[in-house]
């Protein structure tokens, strides 16, 4: 049984902000060797931000969630504020900024792409929590955390 956000106020909310972006510390990563492929780097850095976001005190409750033909959700969190609310992470890796960083790779498409698959999670998984959408960029070693991302 998956572990759901309690909200006090009893329905669910659904933020969709656009450009409301505010920026964490940066927090360094385990930098790795060069000898993995693309979904094995792709489940390390996953999991550099998993272990930033608990030290940060998010609830893990789930990661990489396929949504039907919508994609998937790679971390689905929920933070432990009063009100909880259920995050949902895009995690993005760039080694450095010669492809331009990390969180620009989150372009409008990949946003909507994001939304849909989050009401497909929703449309199962019963809450009464607000939602939100984050971005947590990788470059290099350093781990940056975008809230209210989109």
């Amino acid at each position: 049984m998956r572990k759901t956000c309690d909200s006090q106020q009893g329905l669910l909310r659904r933020v969709f902000l656009q450009t409301n972006v505010s920026r964490s510390e940066t927090y360094g990563a385990k930098n790795m060797g060069e000898n993995l492929n693309t979904r094995e780097v792709g489940t390390h850095y996953e999991d550099a931000a998993i272990a930033y976001l608990k030290d940060k005190g998010v609830q893990i409750i789930d990661r990489n969630v396929t949504c039907g033909r919508f994609g998937e959700i790679d971390i689905i969190g929920c933070t432990s504020d009063a009100g909880k609310t259920l995050v949902f992470f895009e995690v993005k890796y760039r080694k450095d900024d010669r492809h331009g960083n990390p969180e620009e790779a989150v372009d409008i498409n990949k946003q909507n792409k994001i939304r849909k698959c989050a009401e497909y999670y929703l449309a199962y998984k019963s809450s009464d929590s607000y939602v939100r959408f984050d971005i947590i960029a990788i470059q290099g070693e350093e781990i940056t955390w975008y809230k209210n991302a989109f």
